[in-house]
């Protein structure tokens, strides 16, 4: 199994075009599409900029991130980042003889 790191910067600006002030961002929602599209998998504070998963299955994990505010308004989706997962192959074999007969 492997971890992924996803790493971004917080906006600075509004859609209506005035600035975001960092402490006006409660939190910023993760969503990987594999877990649960529906839900956030797990929520980190504005100016964090970073977050590592842990464990994840094998497949193609596609992840969102949304940024609520204080006021309880949030952002659409950021832009999609994927992370492939591909089982390990198995070990091997370091056991192999030969008897000649």
């Amino acid at each position: 199994m492997s971890v992924a790191k996803l790493d971004w910067a917080d906006p600075t600006m509004r859609t209506n075009g005035k600035p975001l002030d960092p402490a006006d961002i409660a939190r910023i929602d993760i969503y990987d599409s594999l877990v649960n599209p529906s839900n956030p998998s797990a929520s980190v504070a504005g100016g964090v900029g970073t977050y590592t998963t842990g464990e994840l299955d094998s497949g193609t994990h596609v992840f969102t991130l949304v940024v609520l505010d204080t006021d309880g308004d949030s952002s659409a989706a950021s832009n999609p980042a994927t992370a492939k997962i591909t089982p390990a192959p198995p070990a091997a074999i370091t056991t192999l003889q030969v008897t000649v007969i």
